[in-house]
């Protein structure tokens, strides 16, 4: 995706209105070259601020609500597409959060804009608007739009990343060539193949919806290489740009201490020297990798560099069974590799128990109502959060020789709204004794 910039500065604008959802929030996605953005607009001109106000207006996706927002009053200089007469009242957000522009009393622009359900135009920094001095190549390309064309042109690079976690650094190696891209769409399917910079254009596509799949070289993961996209008009383009990275794949077998197949644990991966850190970016979209049935499971997209796999890197909240850490020896992944690391044996489960606990104030007096959770190491949260009764009573579940943290915390009706807290670290070695959490509420430093 290209990076999204806020340009702020001079005077003179575009508008191009976008046709999106009037939202509140704001989640920016790459608006593309002049070529590609006019065509997924609703309205191009150039306009000069004249007033800006504040008003209470409600959203698309919240019609029930009322939320601030800046009218601007723009003097329409010039007409790109899908505006008429003198001026217009541009709705745009308050900023931050809710992706208002900071348009300037007397600035001119080129503004990308979107149409709102009620008719009227909105716009933002997610959009290409900004300031006629920023805006050379919008300009550019508003002076020479093309009155017709066969068909509309998609083009990118697909490059080569790595990211090195001995380093914890990323790589790029540039373009990839001779990778294939497929475009299908109910009217056909195109095609093209990348050159030695890595770039890539097919020209001639009509209007309609598309689906583009990259198809990598051999030793390449295959994630995160489809999009998806519409062609509203045939003079419009496309960028799309791809990131290709090396993959290796390894297999095994997990087993109990009596030789059986443990279904459904939770397998993981780590790089060899930071195991408290295991990737989970292969997981997606199934979830979290675990043994199927017969014990067996299968981690891909696994990047260049020595890693180790086992079960117990990480916590796994409400575990109703918990083995102690068990790990494969080290494994070296690179492009392509495959590797069966054969069967894992398991020691016997750790013992479950039940600790129990009651919550008290400074003076002793029960807790009710408290939050109670149980952390691991490196605030890896164990438990759900569980209510203490009424006598300030609580149990949690732990495992034998898991270090942990029972913490404990709930809002004093104090002015200001104040929270008291309280925190016991313990490792179970046996069935535990019961233990006392002292709820305070923490004093400001003077």
């Amino acid at each position: 995706m290209t990076p999204q910039f806020r340009l702020v500065g001079s005077i003179t604008m575009i508008v191009l209105a976008v046709a999106a959802s009037d939202v509140y929030g704001c989640s920016c996605m790459s608006s593309g070259p002049p070529c590609q953005a006019y065509f997924q607009v609703d309205a191009v001109f150039i306009g000069t601020v004249e007033s800006i106000a504040v008003r209470k207006t409600t959203l698309d996706a919240t019609p029930d609500t009322l939320f601030d927002r800046r009218v601007v009053h723009v003097a329409v200089d010039r007409i790109g597409r899908g505006v008429q007469g003198p001026t217009v009242d541009l709705w745009t957000g308050m900023g931050g959060g809710d992706c208002g522009f900071d348009f300037r009393v007397g600035s001119r622009y080129v503004i990308y804009a979107w149409r709102r359900a009620d008719g009227a135009l909105s716009t933002g920094i997610c959009s290409r608007t900004r300031l006629e001095s920023e805006a050379a190549d919008d300009l550019a390309y508003l002076a020479s739009v093309p009155r017709s064309a066969s068909g509309a042109r998609l083009s990118g690079t697909i490059k080569h990343w790595e990211h090195d976690y001995a380093t914890d650094k990323t790589i790029e190696y540039g373009g990839v060539a001779d990778v294939q891209v497929v475009v299908r769409s109910p009217g056909g399917v195109f095609s093209g193949i990348t050159d030695e910079q890595g770039r890539y254009a097919i020209a001639g596509l009509p209007v309609g919806s598309y689906d583009v799949e990259v198809l990598p070289p051999w030793g390449y993961s295959t994630s995160y290489l489809h999009a998806k996209f519409d062609i509203k008009d045939p003079r419009a383009c496309r960028v799309e740009g791809f990131s290709l990275h090396n993959a290796g794949r390894v297999t095994g077998t997990i087993v109990d201490a009596s030789g059986n197949a443990v279904a459904g644990l939770h397998v993981e991966i780590a790089p060899e020297h930071a195991l408290e850190q295991p990737l989970h970016f292969w997981s997606v979209p199934a979830g979290p990798v675990k043994t199927d049935a017969f014990g067996r499971f299968e981690i891909t997209d696994i990047p260049p560099g020595r890693f180790v796999v086992g079960i117990g890197l990480t916590a796994v909240l409400n575990q109703p069974v918990m083995y102690a850490r068990t790990l494969y020896p080290v494994v070296e992944a690179g492009a392509g590799s495959a590797a069966d690391l054969g069967t894992l044996t398991l020691p016997v489960p750790l013992r479950k128990y039940d600790l129990q606990g009651t919550a008290v104030d400074a003076g002793g007096a029960p807790v009710a109502g408290a939050s109670i959770v149980v952390f691991g190491s490196r605030f890896q949260q164990l438990t759900m959060v569980v209510k203490t009764g009424a006598d300030g009573t609580f149990t949690v579940s732990v495992f034998e020789g898991q270090p942990i943290r029972v913490r404990g915390f709930i809002n004093v009706s104090t002015n200001p709204l104040r929270q008291a807290s309280g925190e016991q670290a313990l490792t179970v070695s046996a069935p535990p004794e019961p233990i006392r959490l002292v709820l305070l509420v923490r004093q400001p430093p003077p």
